[in-house]
């Protein structure tokens, strides 16, 4: 939700200006969580999250970002805000669906349902603690088939604390969605309406103690403790559509990690340097368990202003309770480049081994011009679905701002395949343990009234462990594209569209989707909106194993109105 269509409740002492102050909430969501097994250049200096200076550095991308999404306005005032601000909104919505289950080939039914929703957000904001809630609580009541009937939560919820001055900081977060499966089950066009058993309810939750210090302007310590956990849950309302008996739904999963990092600091010029060490533990509920152990030294020594000559070596040991078709022990060499000729362009490339596979990393980062950035990233990890799933949900709502039910209905994240809620990959969300190699470029265009944004992404994926009594290749793959479009019309009447494309070869067969919306979003006033959105969603399957092959459609026309408090 737009704050300046919400009401404030509540008192403030602070006077800092308005957009530094959502600058800093956004800069505050960065979490980590139990680390994944992930090569990831460490520049050394202040890269922790959890200093002041990278805080500092990660505010400023977070407020240009803000920008350009049409979040902040770049002449916004400096104007003092209350320190605690309370929010609240009722919306009421009525959706039509040619598909009500997401069911394939000719056994789809349409349907009407009712929407009725309550959103409650608040912002905290003082000189050591930033903290932020936005829950949605949403009924569905159909027409027809009123198996479906359902009650879902939506919860995201952080806070940053500096318990002690620059020396110890408090993280914790606390995340609740629907979410898909597979891609190769039953769908919906409709993000976060889990009608089938191909859905979950997915509860997260990391919290994170950091204790720093520093020794004078020479070398910064890091010692860190973190505990996350993934919990699933089947939807009350999940029809009898059964999932194939070889696959393994995710079990909940709990993690606990703790690490200690020392790093070179202003003292040493050419030469940047980090030591790392770490040492997680995940336990699923049907008895598997990772442990991971790792050592790492990062280096990096600049031949030139602009050019730097970077180098990543340590060891790894991975312990699993799965039988592995992979020895993961092993040292990690990688060494590359990194170029920073200017403030707007930043580039490092990696490659070497890891985990006993041969890694590629890198990362690009570009600002082409005030409103054109570029930005790419190709990674290579070791890790659940379940890991990887806490690490992507920690990754929502970066913007730091509540966003209630006068919001146009939310729609696929960038690289997504639907707008089902499926992980970023687009692969299924299973119990076994991969090697993904993630590759994803982004085209952003921004200004105050329109907005552009275009993503290539892939996803390759090997499975590590085998599935008795089941032969499925281990090689997976999905990629495809997505450009998105937002455009004020006028002050009080805005208009988004959205399209993706996305192919996967898994179960041994192949699958394409396709995923379209378009939404208005009209404001009365200050507290009164009305909105309109259109989603469809095409899939086409052959030759997959255990699934329904053919095609599955669904066209869900939603109309609304929301009230603010």
């Amino acid at each position: 939700m737009i704050p300046e269509m919400l009401h404030s409740v509540g008192a403030g002492r602070s006077t800092r200006p308005a957009t530094l102050k959502l600058s800093l909430l956004a800069a505050a969501l960065v979490l980590l969580a139990a680390p994944r097994a992930e090569a990831q250049f460490d520049s050394g200096g202040y890269t922790s999250a959890d200093t002041p200076e990278a805080r500092a550095h990660q505010t400023k991308l977070e407020k240009d970002r803000a920008i350009r999404e049409g979040i902040l306005k770049k002449d916004a005032l400096s104007a003092p805000i209350p320190e605690l601000q309370v929010f609240a909104a009722v919306r009421l919505a009525e959706t039509y669906t040619s598909n009500a289950a997401g069911s394939t080939g000719g056994n789809s039914s349409y349907d009407l349902y009712t929407q009725p929703s309550i959103h409650l957000g608040a912002l905290e904001q003082s000189q050591r603690l930033t903290a932020s809630l936005n829950y949605t609580l949403m009924g569905q009541y159909h027409a027809r088939d009123h198996d479906l009937d359902q009650l879902t939560h939506r919860l995201n919820a952080m806070a940053n604390a500096e318990l002690l001055e620059q020396t110890l900081f408090l993280d914790a977060q606390a995340y609740a969605a629907p979410q898909a499966l597979t891609r190769a089950g039953t769908l919906t066009a409709a993000d976060g309406t889990p009608t089938n058993n191909n859905y979950r309810n997915v509860y997260s939750y990391a919290v994170r103690p950091t204790l720093m210090h520093q020794f004078g302007s020479a070398v910064e310590t890091d010692l860190w403790f973190s505990q996350s956990g993934v919990y699933f849950v089947t939807p009350s309302s999940a029809n009898t559509t059964p999932l194939p008996g070889f696959f393994r739904p995710p079990t909940n999963s709990n993690s606990s990690a703790a690490g200690v990092r020392i790093a070179g600091l202003e003292d040493f010029v050419r030469l940047q340097w980090s030591l790392n060490a770490s040492a997680s533990n995940t336990q699923q509920s049907n008895h598997n368990s990772q442990k991971v152990r790792s050592a790492t030294a990062n280096l990096s020594y600049a031949v030139t202003s602009s050019i730097a000559v970077i180098g990543t070596g340590g060891y790894q040991i991975y312990h699993s309770s799965f039988l592995l078709n992979k020895d993961l022990d092993g040292p990690t060499l990688l060494g590359g480049l990194k170029f920073t000729p200017s403030p707007n362009f930043y580039f490092y490339v990696q490659a070497g081994t890891q985990s006993n596979f041969p890694t590629y990393i890198g990362q690009l980062s570009w600002k082409v011009t005030p409103l054109t950035t570029v930005t790419a990233s190709a990674n290579d990890r070791v890790s659940t679905p379940q890991q990887g799933l806490a690490g992507a949900l920690q990754g929502l709502g970066s913007t730091g701002i509540p966003s209630g039910p006068t919001d146009n209905p939310p729609t696929s994240q960038p690289g997504s395949a639907t707008g089902g809620g499926l992980l970023s990959d687009g692969l299924s969300l299973d119990n076994s343990i991969y090697r993904y190699r993630e590759f994803n470029a982004d085209i952003t265009r921004g200004s105050e009234r329109t907005q552009y944004g275009l993503s290539v992404f892939a996803t390759l994926r090997d499975r590590l462990n085998d599935i008795p009594g089941v032969f499925l290749e281990t090689h997976e793959k999905n990629y495809g594209v997505r450009a998105t479009l937002t455009h004020k019309l006028r002050p009080d009447l805005t208009g988004g569209l959205s399209f993706s494309a996305s192919k996967a070869n898994e179960f041994n067969g192949k699958d394409t989707i396709l995923e379209g919306d378009a939404n208005l979003a009209y404001a009365a006033s200050q507290t009164l909106s009305f909105f309109v959105n259109t989603s469809v969603l095409h899939r086409n399957s052959d030759n997959l194993v255990g699934f329904s092959n053919g095609n599955l459609t669904d066209v869900r026309v939603t109309v609304g109105v929301s009230k603010s408090f």
